[in-house]
């Protein structure tokens, strides 16, 4: 009998995922016209805020709208009083939408240059993470000054370390000088693991699947603490293979 409805089914999921996908993309025109519209009539500061509430909103839209939400634990390691930065391993496009919908909405990710480039991505992008680009010495060194500034003041920055997507789910090694910053600005590092992400749109598709998300939020590593980077990312990664070992049991 499943054989039998299988088809009316897929047909169910496409014209839905297809109304899901033409609001996002006419609501995405909208509010990217109307941050632009911000920016030019009240200013930079009102169309950031503007652009990171709608980010956010969507972010958590995205999960819940194909009947998903993810399981977290660990709020309790966050800190509260000071900024940090947040250290996840990276398995979708999904990382950055859970981190802002459910745990860090006033985080700035640092992110490879090319997301600016990106259909309504990148004009929120501009407003709620620094661009990095690993081919230019001096943009990086005027992004790194820009991320410690951050951390100084007191916000949250967030990253992926390895730098690209683990494309079977396990934790790869970290990317040379990714928590570099945190060593400069003695900041305290909230390690994340999420399991589940990478089953919802795995690399190279367009199509959601429903998938559990789960999500560990470990607790701050003090990077004041260590002698060198090569030490830090040692007790940084272990823990997160630890604990990504764990969530996925």
């Amino acid at each position: 009998m499943n054989y039998i409805f299988f088809p009316f089914k897929a047909i169910g999921y496409l014209a839905y995922y297809t109304c899901i996908m033409l609001y996002y993309l006419l609501y995405s025109l909208y509010y990217t016209w109307r941050i632009r519209w911000l920016e030019k009539r009240r200013g930079e500061e009102a169309a950031a805020v503007y652009a990171r509430s709608k980010g956010v909103e969507i972010s958590r839209r995205s999960y819940l709208w194909f009947g998903m939400k993810p399981e977290i634990d660990g709020f309790e390691n966050l800190p509260k009083d000071r900024g940090y930065m947040i250290a996840s391993n990276h398995l979708s496009a999904f990382d950055a939408s859970l981190v802002y919908s459910y745990i860090a909405p006033e985080a700035f990710f640092l992110v490879k240059k090319e997301i600016a480039s990106y259909p309504i991505v990148g004009v929120l992008a501009k407003r709620m993470a620094v661009f990095i680009d690993r081919d230019d010495p001096r943009q990086a060194v005027y992004a790194l000054r820009a991320a410690l500034d951050l951390l100084r003041k007191g916000h949250i920055l967030a990253l992926f370390p390895e730098g690209t997507r683990s494309l079977d789910g396990r934790i790869g090694p970290f990317a040379k000088g990714s928590l570099r910053i945190a060593m400069m600005t003695k900041s305290l590092i909230v390690p994340l693991v999420i399991t589940g992400n990478e089953n919802i749109m795995p690399k190279g598709t367009v199509f959601i699947k429903r998938a559990k998300v789960k999500a560990r939020i470990l607790p701050p590593v003090d990077a004041s603490l260590y002698k060198s980077e090569e030490e830090l990312v040692d007790v940084v990664r272990g823990g997160m293979i630890e604990a990504l070992k764990e969530l996925v049991e």
